[in-house]
């Protein structure tokens, strides 16, 4: 039966095909989209979540490019965090970070129902600019965030590539016996400079 992992590598000796997203890349995207707005020292918070686990198992991969770009302007090192199934997680751990951890001035969320959860928070305590907030994913509401000013940017991935390139790598493991190894889908940093193209596309990646 051909298989193709799609997002959530494995560590294994077998030869896995895979299609995503490299999170080493994602990182650096959040590092250079910290750099182009955020004045340093920066003192970060990741939040993975139970409802992304592919991001959540290469966390090692996100911090490496998130300091691979950042460096010395990082204030020490990110506080990771996690929230779980749970759809109201994030507003709590929102609610605590805002409450009881005043050192901490950029959160980066790796799931799109945490991020707009949590920017809700911050909206409603009329918080907004206390800490700066890069989401995951190009729903509508959080363009018109970024677009607003109230989302420092986002993380975009490339859904239609991903399922282009998995159906291909399927076809050709069953006519050929073999594909790449792996296929790289990119990822782009949705930020105050591109937003109105995204916007303009209804959201679809560019």
């Amino acid at each position: 039966v051909p298989i193709v992992l799609v997002e959530h590598d494995l560590q294994d000796d077998s030869p896995w095909p895979f299609v995503g997203t490299n999170n080493f890349d994602v990182g650096k995207k959040i590092g250079e989209l910290v750099s182009q707005y955020h004045k340093a020292p920066v003192d970060m918070a990741v939040v993975y979540s139970d409802k992304s686990p592919g991001i959540y198992a290469e966390r090692e991969l996100v911090e490496m490019g998130i300091n691979s770009h950042l460096g010395d302007r990082m204030a020490g090192p990110i506080s990771s965090m996690k929230t779980d199934l749970n759809p109201l997680d994030a507003e709590l751990l929102m609610y605590h970070l805002l409450r009881d951890e005043p050192n901490i001035n950029t959160v980066v969320f790796t799931d799109s129902n945490d991020t707009l959860a949590a920017t809700q928070v911050v909206i409603d305590m009329n918080l907004v600019g206390t800490v700066q907030i890069i989401g995951f994913g190009i729903e509508q509401p959080m363009l018109e965030y970024i677009e607003k000013h109230i989302l420092l940017g986002t993380i975009a991935e490339d859904p239609r590539q991903i399922g282009f390139n998995a159906v291909k790598a399927l076809k050709e493991l069953r006519e050929k016996g073999h594909t790449p190894s792996y296929v790289d889908t990119g990822v782009q940093a949705v930020t105050r400079r591109n937003v109105d193209q995204f916007i303009q596309a209804g959201g679809d990646y560019q």
